[in-house]
């Protein structure tokens, strides 16, 4: 679809589950999540200091929640993308 199909038009239900979904992905799932597992456990660590296995343990545990939140969210959108039937930019940015 056109990239301006990506998105849902705002003011309505599409559009607010959208905006719930992406401001998970990108603030539990990439920011919270993997960048401080990435932080904490691959060469990055060796330039901001020593490497955190306890962060990088908490940081796994919360993005494994995160990813069954988005699964079950998948599951009930009752379509094979995480808006239902349509494709939106949220699954672009999950993957």
């Amino acid at each position: 679809p056109p990239a301006r199909e990506r998105v849902p038009p705002p003011a309505t239900t599409a559009r607010g589950r959208y905006e719930q979904l992406i401001a998970t992905i990108y603030g539990e799932l990439d920011c919270q999540a993997l960048w401080i597992h990435r932080k904490h456990a691959s060469d990055v660590a060796k330039f901001i200091g020593a490497p955190n296995p306890e962060a990088t343990e908490v940081a796994r545990k919360h993005a494994d929640k995160v990813v069954d939140v988005l699964a079950d969210e998948l599951g009930r959108s009752g379509g094979e993308y995480l808006l239902g039937s349509q494709f939106s930019a949220a699954d672009i940015l999950l993957v």
